[in-house]
């Protein structure tokens, strides 16, 4: 799937371009909206984006997975070789301390990613604190050219702003 992003000045096009979206068959849960007044987000019945898009706790917490696999194998392959504090680890122990470590690195990766805006959407950051609605619409294979008509023939007031994967990339700078 690809996302894509629109900026748009006035809550009432975003309803507009979300019944249009409706009527292409894309769902509310691949319609996100973010902007500074979430009472009139909620006000227009529109799905606002949540914490997770807004959020970099996603990629966080994979780059703590990654963190915590390097750990977790180092961990293993040291506790293997030596015996540490004078105890000889079983294969299991060192799988279950493995998993632990791998487990811990991925839970504050995301408590740490939740402290930091989205990377996708940072970008728009100014725009929004500004009073503009972001608009950032989920589609399938087929569904990025009808899109992109649609919007450019009935709502020329949303700018395109660009489009990614929604797929989280945990090496994205």
């Amino acid at each position: 799937m690809k996302q894509h992003y629109y900026l748009t000045d006035d809550i009432n096009s975003v309803e507009k371009i979300a019944e249009d979206l409706h009527a292409m068959d894309i769902d509310d849960d691949h319609i996100h909206v973010v902007g500074l007044d979430t009472d009139a987000i909620e006000e227009h019945h529109l799905h606002a984006a949540r914490e997770i898009d807004e959020t970099d706790i996603v990629r966080s917490s994979e780059r703590g997975l990654l963190v915590g696999l390097v750990m977790g194998v180092a961990f293993a392959v040291l506790g293997s070789m030596f015996t540490p504090f004078g105890i000889e680890l079983s294969g299991p122990s060192l799988v279950m301390i493995t998993v632990l470590i791998v487990g811990i690195c991925t839970y504050w990766g995301g408590v740490f990613g939740t402290y930091f805006d989205n990377y996708r959407i940072s970008s728009f950051h100014q725009a929004i604190r500004q009073g503009k609605y972001l608009l950032m619409v989920d589609t399938r294979t087929g569904q990025e050219n009808p899109l992109k008509s649609m919007m450019r023939k009935l709502h020329p007031e949303a700018k395109w702003m660009g489009k990614d994967s929604t797929i989280a990339n945990p090496f994205h700078a």
